[in-house]
């Protein structure tokens, strides 16, 4: 199975920060896994150097711009959209999708088989109740307002980790217009960078297709003795 897996990482933006964090997050990768390919996709394929083997991938942001999404926010350009629409690019029949910031403490590749006995096409950590409701508390104490906007439940995702079967991309098109077109309307807040945070719209596709979010995986990645997943200090 080996060679129809792999990781992607996403490299954007206007300084070298975010590629310097790909090669700390590649050499951490390599420490627990040599046979799984990565790919780095990116905004500009001839900018940096990689290490050898490294594939890498064109972003085409003009394909994926939403009206109601206001293109100006350099997160909606460089965050939101390549996080929305990353499983578009990925040359893998099943990918790790991992924010560059990550490093992992322990051997991960433990999250390879709770993807593939989760039963769905996509596993990402999260919380939420037994009815698939996440906790009151998410998407800055406002997610009862959101899920009573729309009339159904939807988990809390994070999304600096997932894992996805090729054909996940078949449901972010099914879905994706018809989200964006409604985050407004469904009172979710644009606070994140000034934009709308990716893990709002994968817990509404996530909601919308009763998937359910994988709770021991969120609090593993959350354990500082296993990973800090959100370290930027390079």
């Amino acid at each position: 199975m080996y060679h129809k897996e792999g990781y992607l990482l996403c490299v954007f933006g206007e300084t070298d920060k975010y590629y310097k964090l790909a090669i700390r997050l590649i050499t951490n990768i390599r420490l627990f896994d040599s046979l799984r390919k990565i790919v780095v996709l990116t905004d500009d394929v001839n900018r940096y150097v990689w290490p050898e083997n490294i594939i890498i991938k064109q972003f085409c942001l003009e394909m994926h711009l939403h009206e109601k999404i206001n293109n100006d926010i350099s997160w909606h350009k460089y965050g939101f959209y390549p996080k929305l629409f990353q499983s578009f690019y990925t040359p893998f029949e099943h990918t790790m999708y991992l924010d560059v910031d990550m490093i992992f403490k322990k051997d991960f590749q433990f999250i390879w088989d709770e993807y593939y006995s989760n039963g769905q096409p996509i596993l990402i950590p999260g919380k939420s109740d037994k009815n698939n409701r996440s906790p009151p508390d998410w998407h800055w104490n406002n997610i009862d307002n959101v899920i009573g906007a729309m009339e159904i439940p939807i988990p809390q995702t994070f999304s600096t980790l997932m894992v996805y079967e090729k054909d996940f991309s078949t449901i972010i098109t099914k879905n994706i217009v018809f989200v964006l077109d409604n985050l407004m309307n469904w009172g979710v807040k644009n606070y994140f960078c000034g934009g709308y945070p990716d893990e709002i719209v994968y817990s509404i596709i996530m909601g919308f297709c009763n998937f359910r979010v994988n709770e021991p995986i969120h609090q593993w990645l959350v354990d500082a003795e296993n990973c800090d997943p959100t370290n930027k200090v390079i």
